[in-house]
């Protein structure tokens, strides 16, 4: 499972020599002459989002935009502080691949500048819950950049997320490689009514709406859901939900012969009851990845209410009921994956 604990800080993404390609563009104090830079991508779907250490869930950025990074290009972002209604508003930031994986980090290897062009100083932290350390960093509300070298370039278009207690109130990317025309088919789904049989841990839960497709071998495949545009809704209440999903493999203890591949949509600091309901549809994906991404696979991702913590046993809320979340191609029926 997956493990949210509190941590503080900015964390690069691996351990590498440094190689700083580049000098910083000084802005104003408010970051006016960086996003002003000539060309600047701004990613409308990440704008005003917020995120928390309780709350879990990444800001990932899509990789339609990461994959177009190339040596030059600057990640420009506004952060605001944000109140998650417990510890109070502040800033904490670290920057990972978006599943809270922290490699043995350097130093150098992304290098943090205010909107002046003054480099952040990064300090590293230890504590039990963070194996390897992560590189840290106490910021005001502001704008922030970093610039893509020779040495993270490769990590960075592998696909990178924002992480901590903040809200990103916009970010945008410059120097892009041009975007590669797709002729991807479109994938849909029908409206799903979810109502839970049971709710979430009162302390502690985590509660998600998870998506999932099994498979009875465990290699380590990937699925990843682009261009999305899901509607869900808690009652009359919509839920916030992202461009991109990436499927991973879950093995739980003593699972077999079937292994799980999973993504959550997070549900933020609330506690779920019985009876509550949620509607679904996706309107529009696109499907890619290494696993076998046939039609059978693509049709067989189920969606269903999940309290993902140990407070919550891990707890499926929505029972049996797990509906699949795409049933057409291009508008058309797809078939039903045959059973395993």
């Amino acid at each position: 499972m997956k493990r949210f604990g509190k941590v503080l800080g900015l964390a690069v993404l691996t351990a590498a020599a440094a190689v700083f390609m580049g000098c910083p563009t000084p802005g104003d104090d408010t970051g006016g002459g960086l996003w002003d830079t000539k060309g600047i991508e701004l990613i409308e779907s990440l704008a005003g989002k917020s995120v928390s250490w309780e709350d879990g869930g990444a800001i990932k950025v899509p990789s339609s935009y990461a994959k177009r990074l190339q040596v030059g290009s600057k990640v420009i972002f506004e952060l605001a502080t944000f109140d998650n209604g417990s510890a109070g508003p502040y800033i904490e930031l670290h920057v990972e691949d978006g599943s809270w994986n922290t490699l043995d980090p350097a130093s150098d290897f992304i290098k943090y500048y205010d909107a002046k062009g003054s480099r952040v100083s990064v300090t590293q932290e230890m504590d039990d819950s963070v194996a390897t350390g992560r590189w840290k960093i106490n910021v005001d509300a502001g704008t922030y950049y970093f610039e893509v070298t020779e040495t993270n370039l490769s990590k960075l278009k592998g696909g990178f997320a924002f992480q901590g207690n903040f809200k990103l109130v916009k970010v945008g990317l410059t120097n892009l490689a041009e975007a590669e025309q797709s002729e991807a088919a479109v994938y849909s789904g029908d409206e799903i009514t979810l109502k839970l049989e049971s709710g979430s841990a009162e302390n502690g839960g985590v509660p998600v709406l998870r998506m999932a497709y099994y498979r009875s071998d465990a290699t380590d495949l990937k699925l990843t859901l682009s261009n999305v545009n899901l509607i869900v809704k808690k009652g009359d209440a919509t839920v916030t939900t992202n461009e991109e999903y990436e499927f991973n493999l879950n093995i739980y203890d003593g699972q077999t012969p079937n292994k799980e591949y999973n993504t959550d949509i997070p549900l933020g600091n609330t506690v779920l009851k019985s009876g509550d309901t949620f509607t679904i549809k996706l309107e529009s994906a696109t499907v890619d990845g290494t696993d076998d991404v046939t039609d059978s696979v693509i049709s067989s991702i189920e969606i269903f209410a999940f309290d993902n913590s140990a407070a919550g046993n891990y707890k499926i809320l929505s029972g049996e009921n797990k509906p699949k979340l795409i049933t057409k191609k291009n508008g058309a029926p797809i078939s039903p994956a045959p059973a395993e």
